[in-house]
């Protein structure tokens, strides 16, 4: 009941404000592949060339139940190609990116809901990224880094901007 209830206001909270979704600028640009055999939303791959391989299919079944993580997701890819290969430099990446452009906390914010979800549902640990609650709690101190003017609503765990 928890996790519907925080879906809900995700959807409420989210819908009020506009969002600029990231992009590449024509330097950091590089060739995104559609590939659904990768088995996940999308990978960075550095060889035999930098590239993303992602899967549209992956993408709106995550958007489906939480508008806007595939868009995080996306970011955070580039941030493996623009950063590093470490997931918690990408998730970095993708969270100051976004929290620097107008209602793009509406992509940190489905991303975070997206790891309470897998954390209520008793998801452990992952290689690189810790537990879901830690890698939310990443990405949130990432953003409000970013950008002093969020915060987050302590009843929700959600950012809002101040």
């Amino acid at each position: 009941m928890k996790t519907f209830i925080l879906i809900i206001v995700f959807l409420k909270c989210g819908s009020l404000n506009a969002q600029v979704q990231w992009a590449p600028n024509q330097s950091q640009k590089v060739p995104e592949v559609i590939d659904c055999s990768i088995g996940d939303i999308a990978v960075a791959r550095a060889q035999p060339y930098p590239h993303i391989r992602f899967c549209p299919q992956a993408a709106a079944e995550i958007n489906s139940m939480f508008p806007g993580a595939g868009h995080f997701y996306y970011v955070h890819e580039y941030g493996h190609i623009l950063v590093s290969p470490s997931e918690v430099a990408a998730d970095q990446f993708a969270a100051t990116q976004l929290a620097q452009l107008p209602g793009s906390y509406y992509y940190i914010n489905a991303m975070v809901s997206h790891l309470y979800y897998r954390a209520q549902n008793g998801e452990g640990p992952h290689p690189g990224y810790g537990t879901p609650l830690e890698r939310a709690n990443r990405i949130l101190a990432a953003a409000i880094s970013a950008n002093p003017n969020l915060a987050i609503n302590s009843s929700t765990g959600l950012l809002y901007e101040k």
